[in-house]
């Protein structure tokens, strides 16, 4: 099978590997971690969003990078050419808050590849191989897709992806220790791309996306055990792991014949252990929380109401209401750092 996904970045280092070895040596490693600091909003109004989050959606079958604004704006920052139509997917923000990657079928109408934006819809660009392996090191942006864990006993904690080693594996850090790579736990040890992190409603799982098995599949990576579990293994790449409210049932996206490069979004249900997989069909899903930096915030996404959209609700369970547009379908909130 050809494959269709690939990461921002990843696969394009490891084909001139050579010349990654020469750019970026093993004091990457080392380099310092930068995350966003975006303010929160003390004055919220019932419909905005109380940091920007970026959404993958859709009006007329034709899938964008969005950006909700606290400021009740919907920037659409990837807009199609004027010669063709192209779908775009899959937010993940750099760690500093200033870009973010998603996966695009610019570059070419036989594949999805990988593609930056910057948060003001400035600097669009499908990257070749060069691009990438000079953007990586010129500009140091190492650390990307950055999840919040909900409250837990002993805090909260930050995991996120990282290309320090070349390829992405996955890290966390406390959110009170020192914000340095020496303080960060690496979860993952493979020669995959490990990424699409997504915690359970818990905090006791991570759900990601991998491809160490030759496709894209939905792992499981429990601190219990010393391997993570392997959950979809289909002919096709499943991949963006959302957990349920109750914990109990992961949504993916199963791109079957290539379904994503015609603008379809195959929605697929599994049981927490991998079981029972299925298509969605007429089911309805509503995601456990995806937290906010801060911890005061989750964000939510539903087809509940007939048609997928997200909403907001306070840590404190006092304040819940909807932030994308009435029409059209949006998914796959990412907060911005």
């Amino acid at each position: 099978m050809r494959r269709r996904i690939f990461l921002t970045l990843v696969l394009l280092i490891v084909a001139v590997g050579a010349i990654a070895a020469f750019l970026i040596t093993r004091s990457l490693r080392d380099a310092p971690l930068v995350v966003g600091n975006d303010a929160q909003v003390t004055d919220l109004q019932p419909g905005l969003p109380p940091r920007d989050l970026a959404v993958v959606g859709s009006v007329d079958a034709n899938w964008d990078i969005l950006l909700l604004t606290t400021d009740g704006d919907v920037n659409n920052l990837t807009p199609d050419p004027e010669d063709r139509t192209v779908y775009d997917y899959f937010a993940s923000w750099s760690l500093d808050g200033q870009q973010i990657n998603f996966l695009a079928s610019r570059g070419s109408a036989d594949e999805l590849g990988p593609t930056q934006v910057n948060a003001d819809g400035s600097g669009l660009r499908s990257l070749s191989v060069l691009q990438a392996v000079f953007s990586l090191a010129q500009e140091q942006r190492f650390d990307w897709d950055p999840v919040w864990s909900p409250p837990l006993a002993d805090g909260r904690l930050l995991a996120w992806s990282s290309l320090r080693d070349l390829n992405l594996e996955l890290y966390r850090i406390p959110l009170d220790a020192e914000f340095e790579i020496a303080n960060a736990t690496r979860l993952t040890r493979s020669n995959a791309r490990d990424w699409f992190a997504a915690w359970s409603p818990d905090g006791s799982r991570l759900a990601f996306a991998s491809d160490r098995a030759g496709n894209e599949d939905v792992y499981l990576l429990d601190e219990t055990a010393e391997e993570p579990l392997q959950l979809t293994d289909s002919p096709w790449d499943d991949i963006r792991p959302v957990w349920s409210a109750e914990g109990e049932t992961i949504l993916f996206v199963r791109d079957e014949e290539d379904a994503l490069l015609r603008g379809e979004m195959p929605l697929f249900l599994m049981d927490a252990d991998g079981s029972n997989q299925r298509p969605l069909g007429d089911e309805d899903f509503t995601s456990g929380g995806i937290w906010s930096p801060d911890g005061a915030w989750q964000a939510i996404m539903s087809n509940a109401a007939g048609q997928w959209e997200i909403s907001v609700q306070s840590a404190d369970g006092e304040q819940f209401f909807r932030v994308s547009p009435e029409e059209g379908d949006y998914l796959f909130p990412a907060w911005r750092p």
